[in-house]
């Protein structure tokens, strides 16, 4: 599978507008489709949605989410959602669950 280095990735997201995910003033999902639509736009293999994802994130929540490890994107939502819904904690585990 290709990817794009990580110059292309860098220079791709300097055309994206996002708003940072910042819940909550953020709807999650909304967020996660405009993710998900910008990087279907720009040609963006799925391996690499999360890598843009997280310029989109806050600091605090980049470390907290650190914590679990590589993610493939299926589990990085299946982490956010949570945490945004309590949005003062952290899940202590992956859900089994995919989105």
């Amino acid at each position: 599978m290709y990817q794009l280095s990580d110059l292309a990735i860098k220079a791709i997201l300097k055309d994206w507008h996002l708003q940072t995910y910042c819940p909550p003033y953020t709807d999650v999902m909304e967020w996660i489709r405009s993710i998900e639509s910008h990087c279907n736009l720009y040609g963006i293999p799925d391996v690499q949605w999360l890598q843009c994802a997280n310029n989109f994130i806050n600091t605090e929540l980049r470390n907290a989410l650190a914590k679990f490890g590589p993610l493939s994107w299926g589990q990085f939502k299946a982490v956010l959602v949570p945490i945004d819904r309590m949005s003062d904690s952290i899940p202590t585990e992956l859900p089994l669950t995919r989105i």
